[in-house]
């Protein structure tokens, strides 16, 4: 029961460590991160403030979404932990 007094504190956040650790995220990211930074000064001011409208727009869409993801993926353990407890035997496992 340690994770629920975790959780209830906040000292565990799930969404830390949620990015990728792996070499080909951080080039990807940094190509990333120097392509925005090239196309960011060739826009003009009212382009800019599209843009971060639109960045803004996608942050909360991400947002939702990885909260939808861990929301299923916290159903999908337990329900996992549930069929192991379970004990049943049979079937095709």
């Amino acid at each position: 029961m340690h994770i629920l007094h975790a959780l209830w504190s906040g000292d565990f956040v799930p969404s830390d460590g949620s990015r990728p650790k792996a070499a080909d995220y951080e080039s990807a990211a940094r190509r990333f991160a120097e392509q925005e930074r090239c196309l960011w000064e060739t826009m003009t001011e009212a382009q800019k403030q599209h843009y971060e409208e639109l960045q803004n727009a996608r942050a909360r869409m991400s947002w939702m979404e990885l909260r939808q993801a861990f929301c299923r993926g916290a159903r999908l353990g337990a329900l996992l932990m549930l069929d192991i407890l379970s004990g049943e035997e049979g079937g095709d496992c």
